[in-house]
């Protein structure tokens, strides 16, 4: 059984270490702390990423649980509030559900099946770094003591109920524009605007929802010229995601040629940039979604499939060749002053490891 109370604790206990991107390091101490106190033998790779596993009935087929340290700002000196069931911000800073509700309940899973000596398959766990920043942790670990061919990420934020077994790709892009400056009041003719350019190749991108499966935006605009000059340079910064990796190249070359376009019109020049930060993926191995169905089951429920448009490190370890899949952890509203976690949920949570682990 789970003990909710510990496995409160614990969680409260770990969103109080600081642990933004690129300063894990104190809470990765604590963690690998509390792992060795479990038995556990613990590894760091060079990316600062934490590795152990629990061999277990060789056949079983093995899982890798995965779930990140850092957090995303304002999350230093995280003050939780319990109020009614559920665990809150104190309002300026987040939570640190994301992703310490998955990191919490995978201890507590593993620490219920140690005390009670449950029958288990071979665990592997990988809790990474610098996953808010570009799944930096999980693109750099060593994978060479992975033996799973499964891999699950306890780092979702949509119903219970939910596999997300479809996430998305993304893509950034920098579009930047020169045209000729003048003087906008004796010889404007004599310019090329670049914010005319820019508006031009904007308004015939398709952005925001560009179908079921796919978005794009535009968020940043900078120019930067005074009042009185013809504006020659604008720079753009956005990006593409979609589930679909075919669709995701075809929306990039779509955004291209509107930019292409509008400076061949306006006599400007221009370059268009766009980084593939991760791929999309689609989980449906059988074999791995019965292990799941089962586990779900157990605890009464019957799951869906979801996807999503957010990126984990499920992203790129099916880029890594496992087939991985994200699993929820109960956080609402992650990334915002207002996250906040249920217990029941956070219990139901390690709950789902703890079946996931039983044999």
């Amino acid at each position: 059984m789970i003990n909710e109370r510990r496995l409160v604790d614990l969680f409260l206990k770990y969103v109080q270490i600081d642990s933004e991107s690129r300063k894990e390091e104190n809470f990765r101490e604590v963690l690998e702390q509390d792992l060795r106190e479990l038995g556990m033998e613990v590894t760091a790779d060079e990316a600062g990423n934490l590795f152990f596993a629990l061999d277990g009935d060789e056949k079983a087929e093995p899982l890798l649980f995965t779930a990140h340290m850092d957090t995303v700002v304002p999350g230093q000196s995280i003050r939780p509030v319990m109020e009614n069931g559920v665990i809150k911000s104190g309002g300026d800073t987040v939570l640190g559900g994301d992703d310490k509700s998955g990191i919490a309940a995978i201890v507590e899973a593993i620490r219920v099946m140690k005390e009670e000596k449950i029958p288990h398959r071979r665990v592997e766990v990988l809790f990474t770094v610098e996953e808010e920043i570009g799944l930096n942790g999980s693109r750099a670990a060593d994978l060479g003591q992975v033996r799973s061919r499964y891999s699950i990420a306890m780092d979702g934020c949509g119903p219970m109920d939910e596999i997300v077994v479809n996430g998305a790709g993304q893509a950034n892009v920098e579009i930047e524009i020169t045209g000729v400056a003048a003087h906008a009041g004796n010889s404007p003719e004599k310019g090329v605007s670049a914010v005319i350019a820019a508006a031009d190749a904007v308004s015939a991108m398709k952005l925001l929802k560009v179908d079921e499966e796919t978005t794009a935006n535009i968020g940043t605009v900078t120019a930067n010229s005074p009042a009185n000059i013809v504006c020659s340079h604008i720079r753009m910064l956005g990006e593409v995601r979609s589930r679909d990796n075919e669709k995701l190249e075809r929306q990039l070359e779509h955004m291209r040629s509107c930019v292409e376009q509008a400076c061949r019109k306006h006599g400007a020049s221009f370059q268009f940039r766009a980084d593939r930060i991760y791929e999309g993926y689609r989980g449906e191995d059988e074999a791995f979604l019965a292990i799941l169905r089962a586990a779900y089951e157990k605890l009464g429920v019957t799951p869906k499939y979801g996807v999503t448009m957010v990126g984990s490190d499920s992203n790129i370890l099916n880029q890594r060749g496992l087939k991985a899949v994200v699993l929820p952890t109960g956080m609402t509203n992650p990334h915002a002053l207002t996250e906040q976690l249920a217990v029941k949920d956070l219990v139901f949570t390690a709950e789902l490891v703890l079946e996931l682990i039983r044999l």
